[in-house]
């Protein structure tokens, strides 16, 4: 019966200890939150000294409802629920509390942290100081900002292109055999805003297979190309815009075999820098740019 009644006050004065220590992690936890709340940077560095890395800070604390559990190696995680919570360790040498790390305790404005999480540059498994070094590389900003600029590129688009050989032509007289060829090429807007014209061009290359005819033989010549730049109209948003180019072709003495060719190339740069605002994130941007950034540079 002594074992018994030695037993009970031995767990009842491990209970009240764990209390204890649950109360003054509390207390910390409410002290930093007013700090926070208050902006006492003296309090909160001392309290959670990488805090200083963060642009601001939230705290929102519950002690009724927060979840406090002991570590094995030492220290507190104080579960604030949302996916936030804050790891708590206490100091040796003179007994007070200080944050190791955290999570969701650094603040960002709105629209940034939904942007950041849209790429991939915040990663709610890291800490906080990890995520605010991700959330300063102002070189991935500058990264996409090039990729919204090749984004908006590839809503511009040549969308048809055609050579008509117009044979039945009046410009086509006996005797002076020329005949117009029209080349007609249409651009399309996809995005939200008008193009100019001077923002774009098309580099066309027109080829065929031209035949020399003398007296006695007929001869085919190589594929022949002809180059030529092609500016248009303003496209409107959501439009398209079309280019032809009319050219006189000889065809006295020598002729041509099968049909011309045009292959196009579209020049866009667009004048003003697209908004990130417009982009559509994929939510794998941020590792795609780690990967472009650790890919070695050509000398």
């Amino acid at each position: 019966m002594k074992k018994a009644y030695f037993f009970v006050p031995i767990m009842a004065m491990m209970l009240l200890t764990a209390c204890d220590k649950n109360a003054e992690v509390k207390q910390f936890v409410n002290e930093l939150a007013t700090a926070v709340s208050t902006n006492d940077k003296v309090a909160i560095e001392k309290m959670y000294p990488d805090a200083t890395k963060a642009d601001s800070l939230s705290l929102t604390f519950d002690a009724d409802k927060a979840q406090i559990e002991e570590l094995e190696g030492g220290g507190w995680k104080v579960d604030l629920s949302e996916g936030k919570d804050i790891i708590i360790v206490k100091s040796e040498a003179d007994g007070t509390f200080s944050v190791k790390e955290s999570h969701g305790m650094f603040a960002y404005p709105d629209k940034r942290i939904t942007f950041a999480c849209g790429t991939g540059q915040y990663d709610a498994s890291l800490t906080d100081v990890e995520n605010a070094e991700r959330m300063a590389d102002t070189l991935f900003m500058a990264w996409m900002q090039n990729k919204a600029i090749e984004s908006q590129k590839a809503l511009v688009k040549v969308t048809e292109s055609s050579v008509d050989e117009q044979w039945d032509n009046p410009d086509f007289k006996e005797g002076f055999p020329q005949i117009p060829i029209i080349f007609t090429v249409v651009v399309s807007n996809e995005t939200d805003e008008e193009i100019c014209s001077d923002e774009y061009s098309v580099f066309a290359e027109i080829t065929s297979v031209w035949i020399e005819k003398c007296a006695y033989e007929v001869t085919k010549s190589s594929p022949y190309s002809t180059l030529k730049t092609l500016r248009g109209k303003n496209i409107p948003a959501k439009g398209t815009a079309t280019i032809t180019w009319k050219k006189m072709i000889d065809m006295s003495g020598s002729g041509h075999e099968g049909d011309f060719a045009m292959q196009c190339t579209l020049n866009y740069s667009p004048k003003k820098t697209p908004s990130l605002d417009s982009y559509l994130p994929t939510g794998h941007e941020y590792k795609e740019y780690l990967e472009d950034s650790a890919a070695p540079t050509e000398e």
